[in-house]
């Protein structure tokens, strides 16, 4: 992804992408100014941007065997915090988080956690996704929030019924897409799925 795809992203929630190329230069031209003052940057689950001071050395040029001297460097550096190296691990990508301050698949564990429920892993990695589109395509309403929750529950309750109706405690991939197709009305973000 290039500067101009994260702007692109980011103008579908900010509004334009006029007000998203601010905000993004604006970020980054104040990482790079702390950096080059000395200071630590640190965004929490992310990482620390900060500056390091690499001593002078000296190397040798493997092809001659020449012997050179490197001069002291002032270096920018990034550490990745501990949710942006476990998201890189795990191929999946950190939830956003709604006015509760809970992701909406913390919400979806907790509603089925609570019922009494659990996922197969096929159905976990496939509320992922539906989770994910679903707050793609709702972003840009002010509503989003509320709406991508309301859909979420209604279709577990629908899986959960599925999975009652069998004898089941597990929802497992077919009742998740059982309930996914038996939307009524199906929101327009899962059509397609």
């Amino acid at each position: 992804m290039n500067r101009a795809q994260l702007v692109h992203i980011l103008a579908v929630r900010l509004g334009g992408e006029r007000r998203a190329a601010a905000a993004v230069d604006a970020v980054l031209a104040e990482i790079q100014a702390a950096v080059a003052r000395g200071d630590r940057v640190l965004l929490m689950g992310f990482g620390v941007f900060e500056r390091r001071v690499r001593p002078a050395r000296t190397v040798r040029n493997p092809r001659t065997g020449g012997v050179h001297r490197v001069p002291q460097a002032v270096v920018p550096v990034f550490r990745p915090g501990a949710g942006f190296r476990q998201s890189v691990r795990t191929g999946v990508a950190p939830a956003r988080r709604g006015p509760t301050g809970r992701s909406n698949m913390e919400v979806a564990l907790g509603h089925l956690g609570s019922a009494g429920y659990r996922l197969t892993s096929a159905s976990l990695r496939n509320l992922a996704m539906i989770v994910d589109r679903g707050e793609q395509a709702l972003a840009a309403r002010r509503t989003a929030a509320i709406e991508a929750r309301r859909n979420l529950v209604v279709l577990l309750d629908r899986a959960m019924h599925l999975a009652a109706e069998r004898g089941r405690t597990t929802v497992d991939d077919r009742m998740l897409r059982a309930a996914l197709r038996g939307l009524c009305p199906l929101p327009p973000w899962c059509r397609d799925g």
